[in-house]
């Protein structure tokens, strides 16, 4: 399934063009903080971090479209970063998926190994509850052929979760997961 081997991933985030996918549904400008903080993050370690909202002007993409637009460009990650509202009040946490079928067929192996290790870093330094990671055939997951996560911040439908994702020092944290998550993924052994 992945057409990049990790081993040629595994050179140092230096070298590594990142693809930046800020959701543009529920909690847009938080998304777009995280995924701006992230950018900064990266561009400071001195890789190249393209985001899909400036690159891509239109908010009608789908993700098909997002998906051709980061195989277009060669990307070697692409990072989806979304907050999600559900009509109950009583979801929370935090989530990544990455692709793979639900019921444990083919997957993409670096995808999951990046979505957890994003997942670790998230919980661990933001406090949100630990939804795991899961495999998913979303578009933007299934169609890029480079290893894609979808990291889901947290529900802003729960009360806890839109306090502590509208907090200034937890947007940094999310952020700060995300980029050390990925400068381990691409850490030489």
């Amino acid at each position: 399934r992945d057409h990049v081997s990790l081993t040629s991933l595994q050179t140092g985030i230096a070298d590594k063009v990142v693809l930046l996918d800020p959701g543009s549904d529920f909690g847009a400008e938080l998304c777009e903080a995280v995924a701006v903080r992230v950018e900064g993050r990266l561009a400071a370690l001195g890789t190249q971090v393209l985001l899909t909202h400036i690159a891509q002007p239109s908010s009608t993409l789908g993700e098909a479209e997002r998906a051709d637009f980061a195989n277009r460009t060669g990307v070697d990650l692409v990072v989806s970063i979304h907050a999600t509202q559900l009509a109950s009040k009583r979801a929370c946490g935090a989530a990544t998926f990455y692709f793979g079928a639900p019921d444990a067929g083919a997957h993409s192996a670096n995808g999951r190994a990046l979505a957890e290790l994003i997942q670790s870093e998230l919980c661990a330094r933001t406090g949100a509850v630990d939804c795991r990671t899961h495999p998913r055939t979303w578009d933007l997951l299934r169609l890029t052929r480079v290893p894609a996560v979808r990291v889901e911040l947290g529900y802003l439908s729960n009360l806890m979760d839109a306090g502590r994702l509208s907090d200034v020092k937890m947007q940094d944290a999310s952020a700060e997961a995300i980029a050390t998550a990925l400068k381990r993924f691409c850490s030489p052994l």
